[in-house]
């Protein structure tokens, strides 16, 4: 199996693992109690992610989908990852976007990563 896969020709990968191990030191082990880490995390700070969205909280905002990008490419989520920084300057510049669309969006790359991750011979189920 690629677990370099992407979604999309022009996207980067869901998961890349040579990222993933090079952050981690080629660790297999850590990269694997990382990757729990930010998986258990992501409910949580999505939620935040919301509020803060839903209460006009920009300052928030911006520092929650940074943390986001941080763990997102720590642990190999390039597509994660690429749309937090969307996100990210969104909210600095302060264009007008559809956020909450966007929020959706940033938990479906999450779902995916979650998906393609669990299927990794590194870190997956059964790695």
């Amino acid at each position: 199996m690629d677990v370099n896969q992407t979604n999309d020709r022009s996207d980067p990968p869901i998961f890349d693992l040579a990222l993933a191990m090079e952050n981690t030191g080629n660790n297999p082990a850590f990269l694997k109690k990382l990757a729990a880490v930010f998986l258990g995390d992501f409910p949580g700070r999505h939620a935040m992610i919301v509020t803060a969205i839903e209460t006009g909280n920009q300052e928030a905002l911006v520092t929650l989908v940074h943390s986001v990008k941080g763990g997102a490419m720590t642990v190999g989520a390039r597509a994660l990852a690429q749309h937090a920084l969307r996100m990210e300057q969104l909210a600095r510049s302060g264009q007008k976007a559809d956020f909450i669309e966007l929020c959706g969006i940033l938990k479906s790359k999450f779902e995916e990563f979650q998906a393609v991750l669990s299927r990794s011979p590194i870190i997956g189920a059964s790695g």
